[in-house]
């Protein structure tokens, strides 16, 4: 099967777990909580090009591959995270809405596994095509300011802290 059909399944994949989601949540309110880093045209544009352009370049399969590992990891890592959050009934799209810290799952290993899986989905899916790359970046700083408002949260509301092994990734400026 050719690497870009495979990038473009895990893709659309990604996008339908996200709107999931995002229709499970209870009100308005709440659907209004999660933010998109602006420009939003230029996010919607960034990482939905790949899916009618064809792009020239020709890609090495080991490159690809990679990417492909990535963006399959980060689902991955999203989906259970999301899920696991969701058990514990302390899934929320705002920073402030958790209920109790998760520390099991993949909670055990990553302080924000949602946000890593996002990221690492994005940059597989800019290995394989260029375009996401600007979404990725634009992502980042959005994920970057998500994850300081949830740690804040958890150490002033709840007087918890957890930190995992993605924690120094929330502190570079980009």
């Amino acid at each position: 099967m050719d690497i870009t059909i495979i990038a473009r399944v895990l893709f659309v994949a990604w996008l339908l777990d996200e709107m999931y989601w995002m229709r499970r949540q209870q009100t308005n309110a709440q659907r209004g909580a999660g933010s998109l880093p602006r420009p939003i045209w230029l996010l919607s544009l960034a990482l939905l090009a790949p899916l009618v352009i064809r792009y020239p370049h020709s890609l090495p399969s080991w490159l690809g591959w990679l990417g492909i590992g990535m963006q399959g990891t980060g689902v991955l890592l999203m989906m259970t995270a999301r899920r696991k959050l969701a058990q514990a009934h302390s899934f929320s799209w705002g920073a402030d809405g958790a209920t109790d810290l998760v520390t099991d799952g993949p909670y055990r290993l990553f302080e924000h596994p949602i946000y890593t899986g996002m990221q690492l989905t994005l940059w597989g899916w800019a290995m394989v095509f260029p375009s996401p790359l600007i979404a990725a970046f634009l992502l980042y700083r959005d994920h970057r300011r998500c994850a300081a408002a949830e740690r804040h949260h958890l150490t002033t509301a709840m007087d918890r802290q957890h930190r995992g092994i993605d924690s120094w990734m929330w502190g570079l400026h980009v």
